[in-house]
């Protein structure tokens, strides 16, 4: 369990905290406040993941060697995962959230009518 940003108890879930975005915050256990992480460092976080991963995979292939790969793709789960368990939530509004899906749900449409054009 993670501190709320809010009542500072232990309320906020991992899995919650990991699902917490913007659009779909993560609410406390005990306060029933809202908090999320911000996407810019959630993005980042899975970057470095997929960054890892495809290091790992390219060292497997010049050393030839499955193990190389499998201990450096469990290495770079190790990282995504310590990653967002160090990021710190952050304190957003109801009134936040629900912009928040509102431009999200804009951009998803807009990047729907984008791909017919393609």
């Amino acid at each position: 369990m993670y501190a709320c940003p809010h009542c500072h108890l232990l309320g906020v879930s991992y899995l919650h905290k990991w699902r917490a975005h913007p659009a779909q915050p993560a609410t406390c256990t005990h306060c029933a406040q809202l908090s999320d992480v911000s996407s810019a460092t959630s993005n980042a976080i899975f970057s470095v993941g997929c960054l890892l991963i495809l290091l790992s995979c390219t060292l497997a292939f010049s050393y030839q060697s499955w193990l190389v790969g499998i201990i450096g793709a469990l290495g770079s789960i190790c990282c995504y995962g310590y990653g967002w368990h160090v990021v710190p939530l952050r304190i957003t509004s109801h009134a936040d959230a629900e912009h928040a899906k509102k431009i999200s749900w804009t951009a998803g449409l807009l990047a729907a009518l984008a791909s017919l054009f393609h």
